[in-house]
């Protein structure tokens, strides 16, 4: 088949990874509640593509606990919704500065590196937000994609393979 355009990835990764990045903030309990209540509306409001009230939402959960990564990397999103890959990459390489385990944000920036050419770095992204969480199924879809290009058939159909076993 043919392979899907950004475009058309886009909205199923923000919902799927934004709806992600409020859930694993809820267990942190040295966060501010007002910053996991502005981020989780931020989140909503991402996915429903009101990207101006979302942004306005996670920059409200930063003023109450700056260094909340999840909040850093929904911000992200804005920024690459919006095409803005340069503030993307900035936020998303600061949320995983602040939170290596984040595998989510690695697998955005897996996306904006991807947007930008950077394959090979892409690719290390990509394969750093499994590590992770094995379950990522757009990282794992966008990996296979990338292997795919560049001729990588045996681990494309791998990936492949895995991620029909995930559905």
């Amino acid at each position: 088949g043919e392979e899907p355009d950004e475009a058309a990835r886009m909205p199923a990764l923000v919902l799927a990874v934004s709806l992600a990045l409020v859930l694993s903030a809820c267990g942190g309990a040295s966060l501010s509640r007002a910053a996991i209540e502005h981020n989780a509306a931020g989140a909503e409001l991402l996915a429903e593509g009101d990207l101006e009230r979302a942004e306005a939402r996670l920059r409200l959960a930063l003023e109450f606990q700056p260094a909340y990564a999840e909040a850093r990397a929904n911000l992200g999103l804005v920024a690459l919704a919006r095409g803005d890959l340069p503030a993307a990459e900035e936020h998303l390489r600061a949320a995983v500065g602040l939170r290596e385990d984040l595998g989510e944000a690695w697998g955005n920036l897996g996306v904006v590196l991807e947007r930008r050419g950077e394959e090979a770095e892409a690719r290390a992204c990509y394969e750093r937000a499994l590590s992770i969480h094995p379950g990522l199924r757009f990282a794992r879809r966008d990996l296979a994609w990338l292997l795919a290009r560049s001729g990588e058939h045996a681990p494309a159909r791998t990936h492949l393979l895995r991620l029909l076993e995930l559905d």
